[in-house]
Protein backbone atom coordinates (compact mmCIF):
# COMPACT_ATOMS: atom_id res chain seq x y z
CA UNK A 1 0.00 0.00 0.00
CA UNK A 2 1.28 3.47 -0.92
CA UNK A 3 0.12 6.45 1.13
CA UNK A 4 0.86 10.14 0.66
CA UNK A 5 0.29 12.53 3.57
CA UNK A 6 -0.07 16.19 2.56
CA UNK A 7 0.39 19.18 4.89
CA UNK A 8 1.02 22.88 4.38
CA UNK A 9 4.10 23.15 6.59
CA UNK A 10 6.36 20.95 8.67
CA UNK A 11 7.18 23.05 11.71
CA UNK A 12 6.68 22.33 15.40
CA UNK A 13 2.97 21.90 16.07
CA UNK A 14 0.45 19.29 17.09
CA UNK A 15 -0.44 18.22 13.53
CA UNK A 16 3.15 17.86 12.40
CA UNK A 17 4.21 16.03 15.56
CA UNK A 18 1.31 13.65 15.17
CA UNK A 19 2.19 13.08 11.51
CA UNK A 20 5.76 12.08 12.38
CA UNK A 21 4.40 9.52 14.83
CA UNK A 22 1.91 8.13 12.31
CA UNK A 23 4.36 7.98 9.39
CA UNK A 24 7.02 6.21 11.46
CA UNK A 25 4.52 3.65 12.72
CA UNK A 26 3.04 3.08 9.27
CA UNK A 27 6.37 2.21 7.66
CA UNK A 28 6.93 -0.32 10.45
CA UNK A 29 3.83 -2.04 9.12
CA UNK A 30 5.30 -2.24 5.60
CA UNK A 31 3.32 0.67 4.19
CA UNK A 32 5.11 2.87 1.66
CA UNK A 33 4.74 6.38 3.10
CA UNK A 34 5.43 9.78 1.59
CA UNK A 35 5.03 13.17 3.23
CA UNK A 36 4.37 16.09 0.90
CA UNK A 37 4.87 19.59 2.34
CA UNK A 38 3.43 22.45 0.30
CA UNK A 39 5.15 25.47 1.89
CA UNK A 40 8.85 26.05 2.47
CA UNK A 41 8.49 25.86 6.24
CA UNK A 42 10.54 22.93 7.51
CA UNK A 43 11.78 22.28 11.04
CA UNK A 44 14.98 20.36 10.42
CA UNK A 45 14.99 18.67 13.82
CA UNK A 46 11.40 17.49 13.32
CA UNK A 47 12.21 16.13 9.89
CA UNK A 48 15.22 14.29 11.36
CA UNK A 49 12.82 12.27 13.53
CA UNK A 50 11.30 10.61 10.46
CA UNK A 51 12.16 7.00 9.77
CA UNK A 52 14.60 6.79 6.84
CA UNK A 53 12.01 4.79 4.92
CA UNK A 54 9.60 7.76 4.81
CA UNK A 55 9.91 9.68 1.53
CA UNK A 56 9.83 13.45 2.02
CA UNK A 57 8.94 16.06 -0.59
CA UNK A 58 8.75 19.84 -0.24
CA UNK A 59 7.10 21.89 -2.99
CA UNK A 60 8.91 24.98 -1.70
CA UNK A 61 5.97 27.36 -2.02
CA UNK A 62 6.30 30.62 -0.16
CA UNK A 63 3.51 30.97 2.37
CA UNK A 64 0.68 33.02 0.87
CA UNK A 65 2.11 32.87 -2.65
CA UNK A 66 -0.43 33.05 -5.50
CA UNK A 67 1.93 31.40 -7.98
CA UNK A 68 0.02 28.35 -9.31
CA UNK A 69 3.18 26.40 -10.14
CA UNK A 70 2.85 24.47 -6.87
CA UNK A 71 -0.51 23.10 -8.05
CA UNK A 72 1.22 21.60 -11.06
CA UNK A 73 4.06 20.23 -8.90
CA UNK A 74 1.65 18.68 -6.43
CA UNK A 75 -0.54 16.88 -8.93
CA UNK A 76 2.41 15.70 -11.04
CA UNK A 77 4.00 14.28 -7.89
CA UNK A 78 0.80 12.46 -6.90
CA UNK A 79 0.31 11.13 -10.41
CA UNK A 80 3.88 9.87 -10.61
CA UNK A 81 3.67 8.28 -7.15
CA UNK A 82 0.65 6.13 -8.04
CA UNK A 83 -0.60 6.33 -4.46
CA UNK A 84 -3.39 4.10 -3.19
CA UNK A 85 -4.44 6.64 -0.56
CA UNK A 86 -3.96 10.40 -0.37
CA UNK A 87 -4.29 11.65 3.19
CA UNK A 88 -4.68 15.40 3.68
CA UNK A 89 -4.41 17.04 7.09
CA UNK A 90 -5.98 20.37 6.14
CA UNK A 91 -9.35 20.33 4.37
CA UNK A 92 -8.29 23.35 2.29
CA UNK A 93 -5.89 21.11 0.36
CA UNK A 94 -8.87 19.37 -1.28
CA UNK A 95 -9.32 22.19 -3.79
CA UNK A 96 -5.72 21.83 -5.00
CA UNK A 97 -6.18 18.22 -6.13
CA UNK A 98 -7.30 17.01 -9.52
CA UNK A 99 -10.67 15.19 -9.51
CA UNK A 100 -8.96 11.87 -10.31
CA UNK A 101 -7.35 11.84 -6.85
CA UNK A 102 -10.42 12.72 -4.80
CA UNK A 103 -11.96 9.24 -4.70
CA UNK A 104 -8.95 7.93 -2.77
CA UNK A 105 -8.82 10.86 -0.38
CA UNK A 106 -8.82 10.78 3.43
CA UNK A 107 -9.16 14.09 5.24
CA UNK A 108 -8.35 14.43 8.93
CA UNK A 109 -9.86 17.39 10.78
CA UNK A 110 -7.56 18.35 13.63
CA UNK A 111 -9.20 21.54 14.93
CA UNK A 112 -12.60 22.77 16.00
CA UNK A 113 -14.19 25.75 14.26
CA UNK A 114 -13.14 27.93 17.21
CA UNK A 115 -9.52 27.33 16.22
CA UNK A 116 -9.85 27.10 12.45
CA UNK A 117 -13.03 27.80 10.45
CA UNK A 118 -14.05 24.77 8.42
CA UNK A 119 -13.87 25.34 4.65
CA UNK A 120 -16.82 24.21 2.56
CA UNK A 121 -14.55 21.53 1.08
CA UNK A 122 -15.15 19.34 4.16
CA UNK A 123 -18.53 18.51 2.63
CA UNK A 124 -16.84 17.03 -0.44
CA UNK A 125 -14.33 14.74 1.29
CA UNK A 126 -15.80 11.25 1.24
CA UNK A 127 -13.60 9.75 3.98
CA UNK A 128 -13.55 12.38 6.71
CA UNK A 129 -11.93 11.78 10.12
CA UNK A 130 -12.19 13.76 13.36
CA UNK A 131 -9.46 13.45 15.99
CA UNK A 132 -11.88 13.63 18.92
CA UNK A 133 -15.56 13.54 19.74
CA UNK A 134 -15.24 17.26 20.44
CA UNK A 135 -14.19 17.90 16.84
CA UNK A 136 -16.68 15.38 15.51
CA UNK A 137 -19.62 17.09 17.23
CA UNK A 138 -18.43 20.57 16.31
CA UNK A 139 -18.01 19.56 12.67
CA UNK A 140 -21.54 18.20 12.53
CA UNK A 141 -23.05 21.15 14.39
CA UNK A 142 -21.22 23.68 12.21
CA UNK A 143 -21.32 22.07 8.77
CA UNK A 144 -23.82 19.23 9.13
CA UNK A 145 -21.10 16.76 8.12
CA UNK A 146 -20.64 13.26 9.52
CA UNK A 147 -17.11 11.99 10.18
CA UNK A 148 -15.36 8.98 11.63
CA UNK A 149 -13.58 9.16 14.98
CA UNK A 150 -9.90 8.22 15.11
CA UNK A 151 -8.02 9.57 18.11
CA UNK A 152 -4.55 10.97 17.66
CA UNK A 153 -1.84 8.97 19.37
CA UNK A 154 1.68 9.14 20.71
CA UNK A 155 4.47 6.63 21.03
CA UNK A 156 4.40 6.03 24.76
CA UNK A 157 7.64 4.06 24.54
CA UNK A 158 9.56 7.27 23.82
CA UNK A 159 8.89 8.88 27.21
CA UNK A 160 11.14 8.61 30.22
CA UNK A 161 8.93 8.04 33.24
CA UNK A 162 9.14 9.71 36.61
CA UNK A 163 10.38 7.65 39.50
CA UNK A 164 7.87 7.70 42.34
CA UNK A 165 10.60 8.84 44.77
CA UNK A 166 12.13 11.39 42.39
CA UNK A 167 10.59 14.60 43.75
CA UNK A 168 12.78 17.71 43.66
CA UNK A 169 13.15 20.10 46.57
CA UNK A 170 11.55 22.84 44.48
CA UNK A 171 8.10 22.03 43.06
CA UNK A 172 8.71 22.21 39.32
CA UNK A 173 5.78 22.98 37.00
CA UNK A 174 5.80 22.80 33.21
CA UNK A 175 3.59 24.19 30.44
CA UNK A 176 4.18 23.26 26.80
CA UNK A 177 2.59 24.81 23.72
CA UNK A 178 2.54 27.68 21.29
CA UNK A 179 2.67 31.03 23.07
CA UNK A 180 -0.81 32.18 22.13
CA UNK A 181 -2.22 33.14 25.51
CA UNK A 182 -5.83 33.71 24.41
CA UNK A 183 -5.88 30.08 23.22
CA UNK A 184 -3.36 28.23 25.39
CA UNK A 185 -3.93 30.15 28.63
CA UNK A 186 -0.34 30.76 29.72
CA UNK A 187 -1.48 34.04 31.34
CA UNK A 188 -3.95 32.13 33.53
CA UNK A 189 -1.11 29.99 34.89
CA UNK A 190 1.20 32.97 35.45
CA UNK A 191 -1.49 34.68 37.51
CA UNK A 192 -1.97 31.45 39.49
CA UNK A 193 1.76 31.39 40.26
CA UNK A 194 1.47 34.98 41.50
CA UNK A 195 -1.49 34.04 43.72
CA UNK A 196 0.49 31.18 45.24
CA UNK A 197 3.52 33.38 45.83
CA UNK A 198 1.35 35.94 47.63
CA UNK A 199 0.16 33.07 49.86
CA UNK A 200 3.81 32.30 50.65
CA UNK A 201 3.71 29.16 48.50
CA UNK A 202 6.82 30.33 46.72
CA UNK A 203 8.99 27.21 46.64
CA UNK A 204 7.76 26.63 43.09
CA UNK A 205 9.11 27.19 39.61
CA UNK A 206 7.42 27.31 36.23
CA UNK A 207 9.14 26.46 32.95
CA UNK A 208 7.39 27.64 29.79
CA UNK A 209 8.27 25.77 26.58
CA UNK A 210 7.17 27.23 23.27
CA UNK A 211 7.41 30.17 20.91
CA UNK A 212 4.68 32.40 19.55
CA UNK A 213 3.18 35.84 19.17
CA UNK A 214 2.40 36.21 22.89
CA UNK A 215 6.02 35.95 24.03
CA UNK A 216 6.51 39.66 24.74
CA UNK A 217 3.13 39.96 26.44
CA UNK A 218 3.83 36.97 28.68
CA UNK A 219 7.30 38.23 29.58
CA UNK A 220 5.85 41.61 30.51
CA UNK A 221 3.08 39.95 32.52
CA UNK A 222 5.68 37.88 34.38
CA UNK A 223 7.49 41.07 35.32
CA UNK A 224 4.36 42.98 36.33
CA UNK A 225 3.22 40.08 38.54
CA UNK A 226 6.61 39.99 40.26
CA UNK A 227 7.24 36.31 39.55
CA UNK A 228 10.42 36.60 37.46
CA UNK A 229 12.33 34.50 39.98
CA UNK A 230 9.80 31.70 39.62
CA UNK A 231 9.37 31.63 35.83
CA UNK A 232 11.74 30.51 33.08
CA UNK A 233 11.06 30.91 29.36
CA UNK A 234 12.77 27.97 27.65
CA UNK A 235 11.43 28.77 24.16
CA UNK A 236 10.84 25.95 21.64
CA UNK A 237 12.31 22.53 22.39
CA UNK A 238 12.56 19.39 20.28
CA UNK A 239 10.29 16.43 20.82
CA UNK A 240 13.28 14.44 22.05
CA UNK A 241 13.77 17.05 24.76
CA UNK A 242 10.13 16.70 25.80
CA UNK A 243 10.40 12.90 25.79
CA UNK A 244 13.39 12.97 28.12
CA UNK A 245 12.58 15.91 30.41
CA UNK A 246 8.86 15.74 31.18
CA UNK A 247 9.71 13.37 34.00
CA UNK A 248 11.90 16.08 35.59
CA UNK A 249 8.77 17.95 36.64
CA UNK A 250 6.30 17.49 39.45
CA UNK A 251 3.33 18.81 37.47
CA UNK A 252 2.25 19.51 33.89
CA UNK A 253 -0.38 22.23 33.46
CA UNK A 254 -2.60 22.57 30.37
CA UNK A 255 -4.68 25.74 30.98
CA UNK A 256 -6.07 26.03 27.43
CA UNK A 257 -9.23 27.89 26.50
CA UNK A 258 -9.59 25.72 23.39
CA UNK A 259 -8.26 22.31 22.45
CA UNK A 260 -9.38 19.92 19.76
CA UNK A 261 -7.49 16.96 21.16
CA UNK A 262 -4.63 17.83 23.51
CA UNK A 263 -1.56 15.68 22.88
CA UNK A 264 0.27 17.40 25.74
CA UNK A 265 -2.18 15.98 28.26
CA UNK A 266 -1.49 12.45 27.01
CA UNK A 267 2.25 13.11 27.09
CA UNK A 268 2.03 13.97 30.78
CA UNK A 269 0.27 10.67 31.45
CA UNK A 270 2.97 8.88 29.43
CA UNK A 271 5.68 10.38 31.65
CA UNK A 272 3.71 9.40 34.77
CA UNK A 273 3.47 12.92 36.16
CA UNK A 274 0.28 14.60 37.41
CA UNK A 275 -1.58 16.75 34.88
CA UNK A 276 -3.73 19.77 35.72
CA UNK A 277 -6.05 20.91 32.92
CA UNK A 278 -8.79 23.42 32.31
CA UNK A 279 -12.21 21.81 32.24
CA UNK A 280 -12.82 22.14 28.50
CA UNK A 281 -14.67 19.40 26.61
CA UNK A 282 -11.63 17.90 24.86
CA UNK A 283 -9.77 17.48 28.15
CA UNK A 284 -12.77 15.89 29.82
CA UNK A 285 -13.07 13.52 26.87
CA UNK A 286 -9.42 12.43 26.98
CA UNK A 287 -9.30 12.02 30.76
CA UNK A 288 -12.53 10.10 31.34
CA UNK A 289 -14.19 13.26 32.66
CA UNK A 290 -11.27 14.15 34.90
CA UNK A 291 -10.66 10.70 36.36
CA UNK A 292 -7.01 10.66 35.24
CA UNK A 293 -6.17 14.38 35.47
CA UNK A 294 -7.12 17.21 37.81
CA UNK A 295 -9.48 19.80 36.36
CA UNK A 296 -9.86 23.49 37.19
CA UNK A 297 -12.35 26.06 35.92
CA UNK A 298 -11.33 27.38 32.50
CA UNK A 299 -9.76 30.84 32.77
CA UNK A 300 -9.97 30.89 36.58
CA UNK A 301 -6.52 31.64 38.01
CA UNK A 302 -7.74 31.36 41.60
CA UNK A 303 -9.09 27.85 41.06
CA UNK A 304 -5.92 26.93 39.17
CA UNK A 305 -3.80 28.12 42.10
CA UNK A 306 -5.98 26.24 44.59
CA UNK A 307 -5.63 23.00 42.59
CA UNK A 308 -1.84 23.40 42.33
CA UNK A 309 -1.62 23.93 46.10
CA UNK A 310 -3.76 20.86 46.70
CA UNK A 311 -1.48 18.76 44.50
CA UNK A 312 1.60 20.08 46.33
CA UNK A 313 0.16 19.07 49.71
CA UNK A 314 -1.43 15.80 48.57
CA UNK A 315 0.74 14.52 45.75
CA UNK A 316 -0.89 11.77 43.62
CA UNK A 317 0.17 8.23 44.45
CA UNK A 318 2.32 6.06 42.23
CA UNK A 319 -0.67 3.77 41.79
CA UNK A 320 -2.81 6.64 40.47
CA UNK A 321 -0.09 7.77 38.03
CA UNK A 322 0.39 4.19 36.84
CA UNK A 323 -3.36 3.89 36.25
CA UNK A 324 -3.29 7.13 34.24
CA UNK A 325 -0.47 5.71 32.14
CA UNK A 326 -2.35 2.46 31.47
CA UNK A 327 -5.46 4.42 30.53
CA UNK A 328 -3.48 6.46 27.99
CA UNK A 329 -1.78 3.35 26.64
CA UNK A 330 -5.06 1.55 26.10
CA UNK A 331 -6.63 4.42 24.13
CA UNK A 332 -4.01 6.78 22.74
CA UNK A 333 -0.96 4.74 21.81
CA UNK A 334 0.14 5.50 18.25
CA UNK A 335 -0.25 1.84 17.27
CA UNK A 336 -4.00 2.12 17.89
CA UNK A 337 -4.23 5.27 15.76
CA UNK A 338 -2.35 3.67 12.91
CA UNK A 339 -4.37 0.44 13.05
CA UNK A 340 -7.58 2.43 12.74
CA UNK A 341 -6.24 4.39 9.77
CA UNK A 342 -5.08 1.21 8.05
CA UNK A 343 -8.58 -0.24 8.43
CA UNK A 344 -9.92 2.89 6.75
CA UNK A 345 -7.31 2.73 3.99
CA UNK A 346 -8.21 -0.91 3.32
CA UNK A 347 -11.86 0.04 2.95
CA UNK A 348 -10.86 2.56 0.29
CA UNK A 349 -8.77 -0.04 -1.51
CA UNK A 350 -11.60 -2.59 -1.35
CA UNK A 351 -14.01 -0.05 -2.80
CA UNK A 352 -11.68 0.68 -5.72
CA UNK A 353 -11.08 -3.02 -6.37
CA UNK A 354 -14.83 -3.67 -6.52
CA UNK A 355 -15.30 -0.65 -8.73
CA UNK A 356 -12.58 -1.80 -11.12
CA UNK A 357 -14.27 -5.16 -11.75
CA UNK A 358 -17.81 -3.83 -12.02
CA UNK A 359 -19.09 -4.34 -15.59
CA UNK A 360 -19.45 -1.11 -17.49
Amino acid sequence: MKVAHIVFGFEHGGIETMLVNIANEQVKQNISVSIVVINNMIAVDLKSRLDARVSFFCLDRKRGSKNPIFLFKLNVLLNKGQYDVIHIHYAQIYKYLLPKFRSKLVGTIHNTSSLNDYPDSVKSIKYLVSVSKTVQKDLFDTKGVESELIYNGIDLRMFRQKNKDDLSSRFKILIVGRLIHYCKGQDVLLKAISILKNKNVDNISLDIIGDGDSLSYLQELTSSLGVEENVNFLFAKSQEYIFQHLADYELLVVPSFFESFGLTTIEGMAAKIPVLCSDISATKELSDNGKYVTLFKKGDSVDCADKIEAIIHNYPSAEYLAASYEYAKSRFDISITVDNYIKLYNRILSFHRRDSVTPK
